[in-house]
């Protein structure tokens, strides 16, 4: 979680308002506006903030080191100006000047090496934060477009930045080279926010349009996948869950919003007023998920509760097969499956027996045998138990072959347990009589074949005719009751020809 928050970072576009959170989540970093000063605030209390005003312009871009020591800020001078101050105390410890020209947004690699600055002309700068050295600079193809903003993934070899015509542009950090760039729907808006999921497989980009949209972007070839049109006509910021489970997007409508969108399905599931007005706001995150701190442009903070997520546990058990299912959507299970929902959620969960199984009940959570509703207040966990009748078992299609003097009928069983098999063929012509029959017991679970013979007069009967034959097969478990299928199979007449090789047919 550490890196994510420390990729998304300050990240200010024209007069925008933006934030950050330290590692530790003690401390709020901020920009307001037009103003010069880079302000600390306390998170416990969000009380009067420590501040530091740059020499020249406004912030426009910033950010904050994976330990919390150093925070990196570039103003909107041209050429920019990128001052380090030391977090603890707000003091200056150095400053440089770019040659790239104005900057609008920034994102740090995960070890804090490098910064990358994204610029209104279009160009990346690459710059060592050690020493501020410039160090490489690469166009983004973007016509000289601005960048609005730049997400990294997670493992630092690819950064992402959103431009203002709607192309999202991938660069690989190691040679600082283009890799890709994608186009997102509605090439007449601009990428406002800019969220990466956990895993560093899916970007998520709220696109500037009217109303607001969300896009889903697969980052490894840049396919938009999806999106959601939102309640909302414009989206300040966008923050994402540490688990990659949900976006929330502060708004600037007059009180604030936010907005919660669950990004498995891209639904927007709540949007909550908040107490604050103004436009040109600014969201962070708490490390743990919890809460979320939102300001404007005109300075007004909150510290707002997340809906907090906690995860549903479904496991399948017993001899029997089946599925489980919820609405809300998430859980499909296999064997075992988890997903996460928010607090206030409510999830029914419905299980199916497969053919021949029965379900036999939830445990857990969850109890009887119907559907299952449960309030996600909490962490929860819940059994399928899906159970087969102990002598329950299945047969193959018989398998039948012919020599000049006999016809072999052969049957594959699968059964549960120990137990007693059996197969019986019954019927020539018109005559109902037991031809052969055939045992095996059986002392663990598996698939056995029983097969029995039937003599020369079957074998002649067979030359004048077709046969048609009842193949009977039984299960006995120990201790347990019979279980018996049959099934009707027809035998082609096959004449008897002292040269013919045996024929194999199957019923």
């Amino acid at each position: 979680m550490t890196l994510i928050l420390a990729a998304t970072a300050i990240a200010i576009a024209g007069c925008k308002s933006s934030a950050t959170i330290a590692p530790a989540g003690d401390f709020l970093y901020y920009a307001i506006g037009s103003s010069q000063a880079i302000n600390k605030v306390a998170t416990g209390d969000l009380g009067p903030p420590t501040t530091f005003t740059l020499p020249g312009a406004r912030p426009a871009a910033g950010l904050i080191s994976p330990d919390g020591s150093k925070v990196y800020i570039a103003d909107y001078s041209d050429p920019a100006v990128i001052t380090t101050l030391r977090s603890s105390d707000m003091q200056e410890l150095t400053h440089s000047t770019l040659t790239s020209g104005q900057i609008s947004t920034a994102v740090i690699s995960p070890d804090g090496v490098y910064g990358y600055f994204g610029g209104e002309t279009g160009t990346v700068t690459q710059v060592r934060l050690a020493t501020l050295e410039q160090v490489g600079s690469v166009s983004t193809g973007s016509d000289g477009l601005l960048i609005h903003t730049a997400t990294i993934a997670p493992d630092g070899t690819f950064a992402y930045f959103g431009t203002s015509n709607n192309q999202v542009v991938k660069l690989r950090l190691a040679d600082l080279t283009l890799a890709a760039t994608g186009t997102l729907p509605d090439r007449s808006a601009y990428v406002a926010g800019a969220v990466i999921s956990p895993d560093g497989q899916y970007g998520y980009y709220t696109v500037g349009a009217t109303p607001a949209s969300l896009v889903k972007v697969r980052l490894a070839d840049m396919t938009p996948l999806g999106s959601i049109t939102t309640s909302v006509n414009v989206a300040d910021s966008t923050i994402i869950s540490p688990d990659g489970q949900y976006a929330y997007l502060s708004t600037d409508d007059n009180p604030m919003r936010l907005v919660t969108i669950r990004l498995a399905d891209l639904v927007e599931v709540r949007a909550e007023t908040l107490t604050i007005s103004g436009s040109e706001g600014w969201s962070v995150m708490s490390p743990d998920g919890q809460f979320a701190y939102v300001g404007s442009g005109a300075g007004a903070m909150q510290k707002a509760r997340l809906a907090y997520p906690f995860g549903l546990n479904v496991t399948k058990a017993g001899t029997g097969e089946g599925t489980v299912t919820s609405t809300t959507a998430g859980i499909d299970c296999g064997t075992t499956c988890t997903r996460t929902y928010l607090d206030y959620e409510s999830v029914t969960l419905t299980a199916v027996a497969s053919a021949g199984s029965t379900f036999t009940g939830w445990t857990g959570a969850c109890s009887g045998t119907g559907t299952c509703t449960l309030a996600m207040s909490e962490a929860r966990a819940v059994t399928a138990t899906f159970s087969r009748p102990s002598n329950a078992f299945t047969a193959k299609t018989s398998t039948v072959s012919t020599t000049n003097s006999t016809i072999t009928i052969s049957t594959t069983l699968t059964i549960p347990g120990e137990g007693r098999l059996k197969q019986s063929v019954s019927g020539v012509a018109r005559i109902k009589a037991t031809l052969c029959s055939t045992t095996k017991a059986a002392k663990r679970a598996g698939t056995y074949t029983l097969t029995c013979l039937l003599g020369a007069k079957s074998r002649r009967a067979l030359s004048a005719g077709a046969l048609r034959l009842t193949v009977a097969t039984t299960f006995a478990p120990s201790g347990g009751t019979a279980r018996s299928t049959s099934r009707t199979v027809v035998v082609p007449r096959t004449p008897l020809k002292p040269t013919k090789p045996a024929v194999s047919v199957t019923g």
